[in-house]
């Protein structure tokens, strides 16, 4: 006897969801950003600071500032910028040229997970080469090439960190570096998820934000000169030179990108303690430690003195 029409079609079903996962179709082909074994090279394009170029489809360089820059890109077939700086974009420029914008900021102690998936995403632009830029060229934009260009399949680790090297990110920032050496290459479902997220501006994100980010780096500074200028234990792997710079540069991108209230007072108080953490930076690296220990404590209060005027209470 013949079984009921909708016990076969149910029996189909499972036959076909089974031989779908048994031998699933396969997924688009892989774009070439970066052929399998490139090697970066330094270029001149104007207007562009620290220009190179890793491979047919893949550029790095500093912030593109006219539009004989933005011209330039076109026309080695640029048409997806990706800045990792946190200043916006120029968008109007690079619409007049034919180019679209991908914001994804990041900052100098190390790339958070959702961003690293954002420009793996990246590494699947099927149309037209990527440039990706931060504000000079050196530090951040360099580590975000680099992982795109081992989420295209072309680099390993010790070619990223020699890139890394060449193109003048400071081993000081070490987070930059730790990323890419600990970088886990996202899935295709991750990666498609990622791709969605991309805007082509993110606003900075306010004052209360920004002063939390600048408490976490002073906060190692305080436990690494309580333990004699050496690694705290809950971060044992950076150095206080490393701390003092990437706070310094936390003040010197709040200033750069108007954080905060626009306020005379404000703004000395920002320069203020930017230029104190450079001399101390100066004490530091000169191995003075008996004179960095009353110059960081005058900056603390210098901090306290700020936090009473602009933040506490907002």
């Amino acid at each position: 006897m013949r079984s009921p029409l909708w016990v076969e079609r149910l029996a189909l079903l499972v036959l076909l969801a089974w031989v779908t996962a048994c031998h699933p179709r396969p997924g688009p082909a892989r774009p070439m950003l970066v052929p399998p074994g490139a090697e970066a090279s330094a270029v001149s394009l104007p207007g562009i600071e620290n220009g190179w170029r890793i491979g047919p489809r893949l550029w790095s360089g500093g912030e593109p500032s006219s539009d004989e820059a933005f011209a330039a890109l076109a026309a080695h077939g640029v048409r997806v910028l990706v800045s990792v700086d946190g200043a916006r974009p120029n968008l109007e420029a690079a619409r007049r040229h034919g180019l679209r914008y991908v914001h994804v900021p990041i900052g100098y102690e190390g790339i958070p997970r959702a961003a690293v998936e954002e420009l793996a995403s990246v590494a699947w632009v099927k149309e037209g080469g990527v440039f990706v830029h931060c504000h000079h060229g050196h530090h951040r934009g360099p580590t975000a090439a680099a992982i795109v260009a081992i989420a295209s399949g072309a680099w390993d680790r010790p070619t990223a960190h020699a890139w890394q090297r060449a193109a003048g990110t400071s081993p000081e920032y070490a987070g930059l570096y730790q990323c890419v050496r600990d970088l886990e290459v996202p899935n295709g479902g991750t990666v498609r998820s990622a791709a969605r997220r991309l805007r082509s501006y993110r606003p900075p994100t306010g004052l209360v934000a920004s002063m939390v980010a600048a408490d976490h780096h002073a906060e190692a500074l305080d436990a690494m000169q309580r333990n004699g200028w050496k690694p705290s234990a809950s971060r044992p792997d950076e150095a206080p030179l490393q701390a003092a710079r990437l706070l310094r540069e936390h003040f010197v991108e709040s200033i750069r990108l108007g954080d905060g209230p626009d306020a005379p007072g404000f703004r000395a108080a920002m320069g203020r303690f930017a230029k104190g953490l450079e001399a101390m930076e100066a004490l530091l690296r000169a191995g003075d430690t008996a004179r960095a220990t009353p110059a960081w404590r005058a900056l603390r209060e210098d901090c306290r003195s700020c936090h009473r005027a602009w933040r506490d209470g907002r």
